[in-house]
């Protein structure tokens, strides 16, 4: 059995914005109804699609530029160059993470670009780099848009 909802935001693995789909009563109770992703289709709601079907597409849009613009910062910011103690093993004191990642960012931005710690993955290293070297970060920054950048870590002076 499975219940048809309207989508009120875009979901990666289901649809855009105004879509109706159909999915499992869990799933449409326990994540997409709680998380506004959705409401269920009932003839009210359709009704309702009807009249602000071209509002949602124009938010959904002003969304996906908002993210581009945000790439676009990103990849102009170039590498991100980090600095760290070593210790006489060769490894850091500590971890470069996604909250360091995500703060150095901000840091380095101009207009104070802010990204969720949990949008951010540096690949290979699901825990945190412990090495000096060059690493590849994929940034998710939402509705379908990601940017890749490099985190550089050196030796702190």
């Amino acid at each position: 059995m499975s219940v048809k909802l309207i989508l009120k935001e875009d979901v990666e693995s289901l649809g855009k914005v105004g879509d109706i789909v159909s999915v499992q009563p869990g799933y449409a109770r326990n994540y997409l109804i709680p998380k506004k992703l959705g409401i269920l289709a009932t003839l009210q709601n359709l009704l309702w699609l009807k009249n602000h079907r071209e509002r949602l597409e124009s938010e959904a849009k002003a969304k996906k530029n908002e993210a581009e613009h945000k790439k676009d910062i990103l990849v102009n910011l170039g590498d991100i160059t980090v600095a760290a103690q070593i210790g006489p093993t060769g490894k850091l004191f500590g971890r470069i993470t996604n909250k360091d990642l995500t703060e150095k960012i901000s840091e380095l931005s101009s207009e104070q670009l802010l990204i969720a710690h949990k949008d951010i993955k540096i690949e290979d290293y699901p825990h945190g780099v412990d090495e000096l070297g060059s690493y590849k970060v994929l940034v998710n920054l939402g509705v379908g848009v990601k940017a890749n950048i490099s985190l550089i870590v050196l030796e702190q002076i």
